[in-house]
C-alpha cells in the first residue's frame, strides 16, 4: 500500500520540436477527421449533464496515470498520440454552447499537437481542460526520480474530460496509444499488432442505448420500478465525508491520492470467493467501501432527520455497452445508479450487507434500470430550464464515487529494447463532483487488483484517507472470507 502522495506544484518544461522521421511538427494540426459529417455533433443528455455539472474548482475530469518501465520522448509520445486520438475523434472536439441551441461537438479545427501533449516536471496541478478552446484529452509526461541501478522509466498523465468519454473508452483510446508506442520502439523486425477496427459514424448513435420503440414500450413496466428508487433519493439525505465543506475557490484541486494493490494470489483469491457466494468482486468491493467510509461521514442534525433518514450513498457508473458497440470509439456508453444505506444498514454486519447490495444490482440488472437515469435526464431536458435546471436544483449527488474499469492493457507486449514491461502499474483517478470529495477506481492489470481513492485535499487530510483504505483492507479481507465460507451462494433475488 502506497501512502498517499505530497503534492507540488506543476512544472512545464519549454516543448521541443519533434523530428523529422516522424512525418509531423508539434504546431502541425491533425490529420482531418475520418467517418463523421461536415456538421456539429449535438451532445446527448447525458453528455450535457456531465457538461452541466462541472465547476471551475470540480471539472468533471478523470486521469489514468500509467508507468512505464522504460524511457519514453515527447517526441515519440506525440506521434503515438497523433495516430491514436485520430481513431477516436470526441476526444479531439471542442465543445460550441451558445444561447442559440444545445451545445454540440465541433470537428471544424483539429487540434495541434501541442495542445495534446505536453512534458512537465510534476503532474500533481494539471489545468483544466477547456471545452471551448482545448481537445477533451491531454497527455503529461513526466520522468519519475530514478536512484541507485533503476533503469530510468516514464509515467504517462492521461487527462479526459468525462463530457467526451467514461472509463472504458478512455481505456479504448489508451489501448490504442500504448500499441502504437510499442511499435515506434520495436525493432525493425518485430512482429507488429495491428489495432482493431473502429467505426466513427456510429457515433452517431450513441445516445440510442440500442432502443427501438418496441424494446422502448416492453421496457416501460420495468422502469416503474425505478419510481421507488428515485424517490427514495430525494427523500434520502446523503451524508457527508471530512470534517468541513468543500471551500468555494476557482482554482483547480491538487491530484491527491493513495493506492491500494492486491497481491496477484490475493486478487484470484477475491474472485474465488465472490464465485463461492454467487455475487460479483465489484459488489464484495462496495461492501466493504460502505465499511471503510463510514466513519469519515459529519453527523447531519436537522429537524428534518426524523423524515429523511440519513445514508451513506455510494455512486456506481454502470456500463450500457452492447456486443453491437465494440467498434465505437471512445465515448460516453453509461449511466449511473445509486445504493443508500443507513449507518445501522452498514454496522450489521459484511453478510447482510453483502446480501442487500447483491440483491439490489440484480434488480437493477433484471428491470433495465441502470438507463432509469438516462430517461430523467431526457425528461428534464424537455422541462422549462433543461439539463442546467437539473443540475441546479439536484441535491448533493453522492457520499463517494467507485467505479471499475476492469482489466486493462491486456494486449501489451514487452520492450524488446530494454527487456522490461511497457506498462508496470496503472491507477485510475475517477472524477470528483462538488460535494462528492472521494472517488475510488478499482483497476486490474498483469493479474493485480488495485484501488485508487482519490480526494479533494480542502475536505480530506492523507490521514482521513489513509485510515479509510486500512479500514477498506480489512473489510475487503473480511467480507471475502465470510463470502467464501458459505456453503451455498447468497439466497437467490
Amino acid at each position: 500500500m502506497s501512502r498517499p502522495k505530497t503534492v507540488h506544484p506543476a512544472t512545464v518544461h519549454p516543448e521541443p520540436p519533434l523530428q523529422k522521421r516522424h512525418g509531423m511538427t508539434s504546431t502541425a494540426p491533425l490529420p482531418q477527421l475520418a467517418g463523421l459529417p461536415g456538421f456539429p455533433l449535438p451532445l446527448t443528455a447525458f453528455e450535457e449533464y456531465l457538461l452541466r455539472d462541472g465547476s471551475p474548482a470540480a471539472p468533471l475530469e478523470f486521469f489514468f496515470r500509467i508507468h512505464l518501465g522504460s524511457g519514453l520522448s515527447r517526441a515519440v509520445l506525440a506521434t503515438a498520440t497523433a495516430a491514436a486520438a485520430c481513431r477516436h475523434p470526441l476526444l479531439l472536439a471542442r465543445i460550441l454552447d451558445d444561447d442559440k441551441g444545445p451545445p454540440v461537438f465541433s470537428f471544424r479545427h483539429p487540434p495541434t499537437v501541442d495542445s495534446l501533449v505536453v512534458e512537465v516536471a510534476d503532474a500533481t496541478c494539471p489545468q483544466p481542460l477547456s471545452t471551448p478552446a482545448s481537445p477533451l484529452v491531454r497527455l503529461m509526461l513526466s520522468r519519475p526520480t530514478v536512484t541507485g541501478e533503476q533503469p530510468a522509466g516514464a509515467i504517462i498523465l492521461a487527462q479526459f474530460h468525462h463530457v467526451a468519454t467514461d472509463g472504458l473508452g478512455a481505456v479504448a483510446f489508451l489501448e490504442d496509444l500504448l500499441a502504437e508506442i510499442a511499435r515506434l520502439q520495436a525493432e525493425p523486425r518485430q512482429p507488429q499488432s495491428r489495432l482493431r477496427r473502429l467505426e466513427p459514424s456510429l457515433l452517431l448513435t450513441r445516445g440510442h442505448y440500442g432502443l427501438s420503440l418496441w424494446r422502448l414500450l416492453k421496457m416501460l413496466p420495468d422502469q416503474a420500478v425505478g419510481l421507488a428508487g428515485i424517490r427514495q433519493f430525494f427523500q434520502n439525505r446523503p451524508l457527508q465525508l471530512g470534517a468541513q465543506s468543500a471551500q468555494a475557490t476557482d482554482h483547480p484541486t491538487l491530484l491527491t491520492d493513495a493506492t491500494f494493490s492486491l497481491t496477484p494470489s490475493r486478487t484470484e483469491a477475491l474472485r474465488h470467493a465472490a464465485a463461492a457466494a454467487d455475487v460479483s468482486v465489484n459488489e464484495l468491493a462496495a461492501t466493504a467501501i460502505f465499511q471503510a467510509v463510514a466513519p469519515l461521514c459529519r453527523k447531519m442534525q436537522s429537524p428534518q432527520s426524523a423524515t429523511r433518514p440519513d445514508v451513506v450513498r455510494l455512486c456506481v457508473p454502470m456500463n450500457l455497452r452492447r456486443a453491437s458497440d465494440r467498434k465505437m470509439p471512445a465515448t460516453n456508453l453509461c449511466s449511473m445508479v445509486f445504493l443508500d444505506r443507513t449507518p445501522s444498514q452498514i454496522a450489521a454486519g459484511p453478510l447482510s450487507l453483502l446480501q442487500s447490495i447483491h440483491d439490489e444490482m440484480a434488480l437493477i440488472r433484471r428491470h433495465g434500470l441502470g438507463l432509469t437515469f438516462i430517461f430523467s435526464l431526457l425528461l428534464g431536458r424537455r422541462l422549462p430550464g433543461g439539463i442546467r435546471g437539473v443540475v441546479a436544483g439536484q441535491p448533493a449527488a453522492a457520499t463517494v464515487l467507485f467505479t471499475n474499469v476492469g482489466k486493462v492493457f491486456r494486449r501489451r507486449r514487452t520492450d524488446a529494447a530494454q527487456a522490461l514491461p511497457l506498462v508496470t502499474a496503472v491507477e485510475g483517478l475517477a472524477p470528483l463532483r462538488r460535494d462528492t470529495p472521494l472517488a475510488i477506481t478499482a483497476t486490474e492489470h498483469a493479474g493485480q487488483l488495485a484501488f485508487t481513492f482519490r480526494y479533494d485535499h480542502s475536505q480530506l487530510t492523507p490521514a482521513d484517507v489513509a485510515a479509510a483504505v486500512r479500514r477498506f483492507d480489512e473489510a475487503l479481507e473480511n467480507v471475502a472470507k465470510a463470502a467464501a465460507s458459505q456453503s451455498v451462494s447468497l439466497r437467490p433475488t
